[in-house]
C-alpha cells in the first residue's frame, strides 16, 4: 500500500509539476526571458532527479 501511495504522490507530483514547467516556459518564450527560465528549470530538473532517485531507491530489491 506505502509503495503505491507514494508513486501516485509522485506521478501527481511530477504531473503537476510538468504542467507549471510547460506554463513557465511558455511565458518565457512568449517573453524570452531567458534568465528565470534557466534558474527554474534547473530547479525542476533537481527535483526530478531528487524524485527519480527515491523512487529508484524504493524499487530496489532488498537483499
Amino acid at each position: 500500500r506505502n509503495s503505491t501511495l507514494s508513486r501516485s504522490i509522485s506521478s501527481s507530483i511530477s504531473r503537476s509539476v510538468n504542467r507549471s514547467v510547460n506554463r513557465s516556459v511558455n511565458r518565457s518564450v512568449n517573453r524570452s526571458a531567458c534568465r528565470n527560465t534557466s534558474r527554474s528549470s534547473a530547479l525542476v530538473l533537481h527535483l526530478c532527479w531528487y524524485l527519480v532517485s527515491q523512487n529508484n531507491e524504493k524499487t530496489k530489491p532488498q537483499t
